[in-house]
């Protein structure tokens, strides 16, 4: 089994629980309990994010001592990984929603020209009428950017696991202080969509990403918890009982808790990956992830307009799983030749380009 073959598997159950959550119809047959769990799927971002910081963490340490140009190198693998599908994207859902008003527009009452920019520039993630009101699922897309924009301080300051701890810790700190402050406020009409917009927002999902720092020291370096300070602990535990006590979600919100025992089930993964999680089908899925999280959007839109939100008559569990089914297999059908013929040749072009840059006579005169 290759050394990483478990990181490729866990993108593709974040895909798939993400999928999954996404297949409920607007007014299922279900139980309010199951239609809860089912909606806990989405929590498959915040495995994506962790997975993300966890091996660009990987990579950003591997590359820094071999490569002259390595933080401006970093930047642009990420822009060649992920830029190109993602501006296809907002091409193609402009054309399908239009530009008039939606449910994430929030006060707005069209996509205006900032809203499109703010895309193509990954900069939605700071602006709650743009976050993710063009690519569905975009919020994400944002909030990655912007963590990526941090890495490389991120990187120059956190060497070992005591000091990923710590760094956690001060993520956990800014999230209460920041998402607390910004509740009192209530600048559009409709609260819950500022909630929302408080919930995707980088303050509120920064301390998973210092989790995936946290489980690189751990994975990677195979530091432990005698690492780890005392104290740091001890604060840990304080927020968590702290929350138990004055509960909602103040302190340790559900997606931070859930990313917790994410962290846990990785590490453990890393060590034995077992054959039902760890296979070359879920791991196949997860080279494809990228594309199936952007795409199944809009096969989600292609499946209403053709009025197959009940499939299986009582619109129940059963229908669920159909649609689930149809979901997954149509979307898999289309991300393939998007992978292989957009995601590939793009990776390998930046990897290309920065081999020259790395050899280019600049860069051997700086050496």
């Amino acid at each position: 089994m290759k050394k990483f073959e478990y990181v490729d598997a866990l993108r593709g159950w974040a895909v798939l629980m993400v999928m999954f959550a996404h297949t409920i119809t607007k007014k299922p047959n279900l139980i309010p309990e199951l239609k809860e769990l089912i909606a806990k799927g989405a929590y498959g971002v915040q495995l994506f994010f962790i997975m993300s910081a966890f091996t660009l963490y990987h990579s950003y340490h591997s590359r820094a001592t071999r490569e002259h140009f390595s933080t401006s190198n970093f930047f642009l693998r990420r822009i060649f990984r992920i830029a190109p599908l993602y501006w296809l994207a907002i091409i193609y859902y402009l054309w399908q929603d239009g530009f008039g008003p939606r449910r994430w527009l929030g006060d707005a009452r069209f996509v205006s020209t900032e809203n499109i920019l703010s895309n193509f520039t990954f900069t939605n993630g700071f602006n709650p009428e743009w976050i993710n009101s063009i690519v569905p699922g975009g919020w994400s897309i944002g909030i990655e950017f912007i963590f990526y924009a941090c890495m490389p301080f991120i990187f120059s300051r956190v060497s070992n696991l005591r000091k990923a701890f710590n760094f956690f810790l001060f993520a956990l700190v800014f999230r209460i202080l920041v998402i607390n402050l910004l509740s009192s406020f209530h600048p559009f009409v409709n609260d819950v969509f500022w909630n929302e917009f408080l919930y995707f927002s980088f303050p509120s999902q920064f301390p998973v990403f210092a989790l995936g720092v946290v489980l690189y020291y751990v994975v990677i370096r195979g530091q432990g918890f005698r690492d780890i300070s005392p104290v740091a602990l001890l604060s840990l535990a304080g927020l968590s009982v702290g929350e138990l006590l004055i509960g909602g979600g103040r302190l340790m919100p559900n997606h931070i808790m859930v990313s917790m025992s994410f962290v846990v089930a990785v590490i453990a993964l890393s060590r034995r990956p077992v054959r039902f999680l760890v296979n070359p089908v879920i791991t196949y899925v997860g080279q494809l992830s990228y594309s199936m999280y952007i795409v199944h959007f809009a096969v989600l839109h292609m499946m209403a307009m053709m009025g197959l939100d009940r499939i299986v008559r009582d619109g129940g569990i059963l229908n669920h799983m159909a649609r689930f089914i149809m979901l997954l297999s149509l979307t898999v059908m289309v991300s393939i030749p998007i992978y292989r013929t957009l995601e590939l040749p793009f990776m390998k072009l930046g990897q290309r380009f920065i081999r020259w840059r790395e050899s280019s006579p600049l860069s051997t005169s700086l050496r």
